[in-house]
């Protein structure tokens, strides 16, 4: 179902731009307060992904929203049969062999389980590191692009916000196969290393009953007057 949505048209188009296999916009932000319709952009933005697209929509929760988590579910989103490069250093790390097809969605959840959560603060910083260069070697083979969507991003941990703005977005600056799409009250603080090929948009809500008209009336609302 078309999700009927008031003038952000400028944004609209970024979002459209982004999924370019040839788009040099490579991370597309929407910032704004409660209320002001990032979900419901968001929303349409999912729905216009083409249907050979893959990609991923996470929502943010607080510490329940890790590296880990966001990588376990790429690759359970991606295929773990496609992420070789990223399987093999795994298994390295936790010193084990590399599961079969069959067993290496079961597993992988513990070992970056115990990568990415249980080790200590600086292991697990150089652990997201070293993982995060194994997972865009494999990135880089993707013949389509790849859409990563996180909304509710204020609500990100620092280390998670450290993590995803200093090591996951210069890379996907250096990744044609990836794209990335971040909504919130908060986005990441922009950084020479990948502010060449991101666009933001601050949404401040639409005003203008007259852009609302056209929606109400989609929706099958009887407006008297506007």
């Amino acid at each position: 179902m078309s999700i009927p949505i008031a003038n952000y048209q400028e944004e609209q188009a970024q979002f459209n731009a982004l999924l370019e296999p040839t788009s040099a916009r490579r991370i597309l932000m929407y910032q704004g307060e409660s209320g002001c319709g990032k979900t419901h952009l968001v929303e349409w933005c999912v729905e216009q992904v083409p249907a050979h697209m893959r990609y991923l929509s996470v929502q943010l929760r607080g510490s329940d929203t890790t590296a880990a988590h966001i990588f376990y579910r790429l690759g359970r989103s991606i295929g773990w049969d496609r992420l070789n490069t990223f399987n093999q250093h795994i298994a390295s790390l936790v010193q084990k062999p590399a599961a079969n097809d069959q067993a290496v969605s079961l597993e992988m959840r513990s070992h970056l389980d115990s990568l990415l959560q249980k080790s200590e603060p600086e292991a697990r910083k150089q652990h997201r590191a070293t993982i995060t260069d194994a997972w865009f070697a494999d990135a880089s083979t993707f013949r389509s692009p790849l859409l990563l969507v996180l909304d509710t991003y204020e609500q990100a941990t620092t280390e998670l916000d450290q993590w995803f703005s200093q090591q996951f977005l210069p890379w996907v600056a250096d990744t044609s196969s990836v794209r990335v799409l971040v909504a919130g009250q908060k986005v990441p603080d922009q950084s020479s290393d990948w502010r060449h090929c991101c666009s933001y948009h601050e949404l401040k809500g639409v005003h203008d009953a007259k852009e609302w008209l056209p929606i109400a009336q989609e929706m099958g609302r009887e407006v008297a007057s506007i």
